[in-house]
């Protein structure tokens, strides 16, 4: 969905969190999944991302405003989800703009 997650449980500010996430269209064996790999030090944010098709046909790219992107292999049929990170003095806010009713999975690693 939309909007603004907070993650307190580092319980410090991080100056880098790095995030992995993926999803796909709910459609087992017969659609798109995408993953995303990017990284944010609360203003600058990067990311490369790969997408693979129900006939096993990958495509990747990078972003170089948001943290996460995630997409279909040719951006024909929209994108997934985007995110990017502000940090706050116990953790950090990921704030999430995503298309349709994907479910998107995620972990993420913060550094001091």
């Amino acid at each position: 969905g939309n909007g603004t997650q907070s993650i307190t449980t580092p319980g410090w500010q991080p100056k880098v969190v790095e995030i992995h996430a993926a999803c796909d269209n709910g459609n087992t064996g017969a659609g798109f999944g995408s993953h995303s790999l990017g990284r944010s030090d609360g203003t600058i944010q990067t990311c490369m991302y790969w997408v693979v098709t129900s006939g096993c046909n990958e495509g990747t790219g990078q972003h170089t405003t948001n943290c996460v992107y995630l997409s279909t292999f040719d951006d024909s049929n929209g994108t997934y989800g985007t995110a990017t990170i502000a940090m706050t003095a116990t953790g950090f806010d990921i704030t999430w703009a995503s298309f349709g009713a994907y479910d998107i999975k995620f972990t993420w690693t913060a550094y001091a």
